[in-house]
């Protein structure tokens, strides 16, 4: 599980930081050493990052960057793949920078998306392996893949993520009728009262999709029944239109209307 921690800089400035699952004790250390004592390169690389998660398209280039090097760190062939990138001619130039400038060079070219994109790229674009490791949150609930759910919650992904269609991770669960994911994300502070652009909540799928377990956990955990979507529908005209019978008489024994 990905850990917080703080940093305090030369300066005074505490800078808080995320470190890595994969990342040993004394890389961490070296880590913190550096940026203690190089504040202004530190706050550059709090900036870039700020940057890069504001920016959908440089974050979709740093996703798959992260995700490649998850995938990359247990390949026994990667220093010989590292070797050919050096020697890439429209690479060199940085490679050749980075090991004759150190740390500071590493960490230019590090939150540089345009050249970590052009790495992926020569690598021959993108292992499945390295796709379903860039699944965003809600992608991961769509796909029913409890690992990656549990590995992004883990590095501090928030639970209550939605897509650009406005529909969150919990609403994804449910409709791929995965409790286990659904418990996964509540454990993690994801609010069951949440609803997408068209106001259905999480009722209002677990009653159209017809899910009986999902619809009793709902139940069990007070969400209100007779809730209205923008179409001024309740859980219960969801499940009658969907002619879910089994939902519409679980709805009817808790007051649906």
């Amino acid at each position: 599980m990905a850990k917080n921690d703080v940093v305090t800089l030369q300066d005074g400035t505490q800078l808080p930081l995320c470190r890595p699952n994969s990342c040993s004790d004394a890389d961490w250390q070296a880590c913190k050493d550096y940026l203690k004592a190089n504040p202004n390169a530190a706050k550059a690389m709090q900036k870039a990052v700020t940057s890069t998660t504001e920016n959908p398209m440089q974050m979709e280039q740093f996703r798959e960057v992260m995700a490649l090097a998850e995938v990359m760190k247990n390949n026994k062939n990667t220093p010989q793949m590292f070797q050919s990138l050096a020697n890439d001619p429209q690479l060199a130039t940085a490679f050749n920078e980075m090991k004759a400038g150190g740390m500071q060079a590493v960490m230019k070219y590090y939150n540089d998306p345009q050249f970590l994109h052009a790495v992926s790229v020569k690598m021959g674009g993108l292992p499945e392996e390295v796709k379903s490791a860039m699944r965003s949150l809600p992608e991961a609930c769509k796909a029913g893949d409890a690992d990656a759910v549990k590995k992004l919650l883990d590095a501090g992904i928030d639970a209550n993520t939605k897509d650009d269609k406005g529909i969150s991770a919990l609403h994804y669960a449910v409709g791929v009728d995965r409790l286990d994911i659904l418990k996964l994300l509540m454990d993690k502070k994801a609010d069951p009262k949440v609803v997408d652009k068209q106001g259905n909540t999480l009722l209002h799928y677990a009653a159209g999709y017809g899910r009986q377990q999902t619809t009793e956990y709902f139940l069990q955990c007070g969400l209100p029944v007779n809730n209205r979507n923008a179409r001024g529908e309740t859980p219960l005209d969801c499940a009658n239109r969907n002619k879910h019978q089994h939902i519409v008489t679980l709805l009817r024994s808790r007051g649906a209307m």
